[in-house]
């Protein structure tokens, strides 16, 4: 009797085991396998992948800088709003303008939705209950005609504390200050904000990552990432929606926990989140810049006075930079580091979340961020010491590097456009109560990173956890816990198209070949134009600008065995035996430049990478079509 419990338990026991082995299996085989199993290649800095080291001053792209002149027209600040918000005269720049006297009105502007604005009158019945942190000061003269015209952006705290109870800043509950800039990559900070990183790192303590890379193309969608923590998926699915239901921003989980929230974009014209969706139904944070930014670009600054002629309108109909760089007198970049002052200062001590974005400043023209360097050191030297730093975490970063310029199609440039800057400096009391913290930022600064991480370490100083890190997800991991040296880009959430774990060289296939991929990719992206958008021109191949052979740092294991659901065998590799290739192609018509990437299997089969990136300009050639993720493709007819 004993021996037949005996064999019955032996029994379930194998068959629990083949059970498990087989199921694990079956998960194994719907995570597409085969698969490829990393190893050490021979790299130095104890990370399986050997990150780019590129200096920024390589005499290959040094021809793409310049020095360049703000292009904003200088005129006095005429007036200005005291710490209650109330009109004042400088009487200095009045008189310098050549006026005897102005009288001035302010009118405060109120959202009314993500597309519309309101101006309000100062003392209308509306304004005491009108929560606005921008208003349009018009003055007129003594024959009462108008001018001098601007906005001005101030932080309106009082009326927001009378509904919200902000908490306190606390050693273990510190504030977070992200100052993010569009198109910066940390090659290119190197370049244009020496002082800016010199003050960062040696007066803040701040650590600058090396192998911090992009997760997607372009800006929506890395934000995304940083922000939520979410995946990239088609950009079509965000079309007409807004993102307040969609997308869990973790501004509003600091939000619940007694934080002030802030986000500042200053450019509406091509804003991260509304260019893909809707924006935003209703405001996301405390203190959203949206209106103000729509206000900034739709008042008419002027200035007419005996020694000054200056209105915006031409530079506004013409969209030149000056208007997109420009409001006024001053650059936008400097605006937005003024309000960011007053919402630090308004809310001094007190819990505060804020994302600060500047779109005009790199986008277009990179050499223009040297405009900004000292300002920007001004700017960090100003917060700390005046205390804004003692209870902050600082996050300076960018979503993607330079990537519509011809910068972006040298060696170099294709590197730095995956890498954005990323930057992050600790309050002192931290590091020293918690020394893992300085030991894995030093280790992490030089591994493997993407926006996934700056997500998950945002969520530890949410929950506080800085001696044991509980920041993790499926892709991505908090700064504050060590980051493995055996990490690949998709662990990171890293497209293989900008894993920057890669080194490139001559190809080895002849010139014909190569055509064929070239019209591989032609072909996908003519695929792309179906019944709906048949005003897109088919694009034809017009030459083969630039190709390598891809070579990864990454050695993969020949073998592995696995168990699948019918049975227990072998499987090689597919990667071993394939080749891949970087191609830069132009096309006609519309002169465009895509880059694309093929794998050439070992049966022969040729197939393009998921993401063509445009590599120029396209302008108003793609003026037909509303779907942002054709823009970069069509060619109007």
């Amino acid at each position: 009797m004993r021996s037949k419990k005996v064999r019955r338990c032996l029994g379930v026991s194998v068959c629990g085991i083949l059970l498990f082995m087989m199921s694990e299996s079956i998960i194994d085989f719907f995570k597409v396998i085969p698969h490829d199993i990393f190893i050490l290649n021979d790299i130095d800095n104890g990370s399986s992948c050997a990150l780019p080291k590129h200096d920024p001053f390589d005499s290959s792209i040094m021809k793409y800088f310049y020095d360049i002149e703000l292009p904003c027209d200088k005129y006095p600040d005429v007036v200005y709003l005291d710490s209650e918000l109330q009109i004042q005269t400088n009487t200095s720049a009045v008189k310098e303008a050549g006026w005897r006297h102005l009288t001035c009105e302010r009118e405060m502007i109120q959202r009314v939705n993500e597309e519309n604005i309101a101006y309000v009158p100062l003392g209308s019945n509306a304004s005491s209950t009108v929560y606005s942190d921008c208003s349009k000061i018009s003055c007129m003269d003594e024959s009462s005609s108008l001018v001098y015209q601007q906005m001005m952006f101030h932080v309106d705290s009082k009326r927001l504390l009378k509904t919200k109870v902000i908490k306190d800043e606390d050693p273990e509950i510190p504030s977070v200050l992200i100052f993010g800039i569009d198109s910066l990559s940390q090659l290119m900070a190197k370049r244009l904000l020496p002082n800016t990183l010199e003050y960062l790192q040696r007066s803040i303590g701040a650590y600058i990552f090396n192998g911090y890379t992009k997760v997607a193309e372009n800006t929506f969608p890395n934000l995304i990432s940083l922000l939520s923590g979410r995946k990239e998926i088609s950009e079509a699915f965000y079309r007409d929606k807004y993102l307040d239901n969609i997308i869990p921003f973790i501004w509003k989980n600091f939000s619940d926990k007694g934080y002030v929230t802030m986000f500042a974009e200053e450019q509406p014209m091509s804003p991260s989140f509304n260019a893909v969706s809707k924006g935003f139904k209703n405001p996301p944070t405390d203190h959203y810049f949206m209106p103000c930014a729509m206000a900034m670009d739709n008042t008419k600054t002027l200035i007419h006075s005996p020694n000054y002629k200056y209105s915006s309108t031409f530079y506004k109909l013409l969209l030149l930079k000056q208007f997109m760089f420009c409001h006024g007198s001053k650059a936008k970049y400097e605006i937005h580091i003024d309000y960011l002052k007053s919402f630090l200062s308004s809310y001094k001590n007190k819990r505060k979340f804020s994302v600060t974005w500047i779109a005009s400043l790199a986008h277009d023209e990179p050499n223009y961020l040297r405009l900004a360097d000292d300002q920007f050191r001004e700017f960090f030297k100003w917060s700390n010491i005046n205390g804004h730093l003692k209870n902050t975490i600082l996050i300076f970063v960018g979503d993607h590097g330079s990537n519509l310029n011809d910068i972006r199609n040298t060696v170099i440039g294709r590197v730095e456009e995956r890498m954005p800057i990323f930057a992050i400096a600790l309050p002192p009391h931290l590091k020293q109560k918690y020394p893992n913290l300085d030991v894995n930022l030093r280790l992490n600064k030089d591994r493997l990173t993407s926006h996934f991480d700056t997500y998950y370490t945002m969520v530890d100083i949410l929950q506080g956890s800085f001696s044991v890190s509980h920041g993790k997800g499926q892709v991505g991991r908090s700064l504050f816990r060590p980051v493995p040296s055996d990490r690949s880009c998709q662990d990171a959430g890293i497209r293989r198209e900008y894993c920057p774990c890669h080194k490139y060289v001559p190809v080895d296939v002849p010139i014909e070949k190569l055509k064929t991929f070239a019209q591989k990719i032609v072909e996908k992206i003519n695929s792309k134009f179906n019944i709906v958008n048949m005003q897109c021109k088919q694009l034809s191949l017009n030459k083969i600008e630039n190709s390598q052979k891809i070579m990864s740092h990454f050695v993969p294991v020949a073998q592995k065995k696995q168990f699948t659901w019918y049975s227990l065998w072998h499987v090689r590799s597919t990667h071993i035996e394939s080749k891949q290739y970087r191609m830069l192609i132009s096309t006609l018509p519309g002169s465009a430049r895509f880059e694309s990437s093929v794998t050439v299997h070992s049966n022969g089969k040729i197939e393009v990478w998921d993401q063509i990136s445009r590599a120029n300009r396209y302008g108003n050639q793609s003026h037909c079509v509303k779907e942002i993720e054709l823009k970069p493709f069509c060619f109007c007819g």
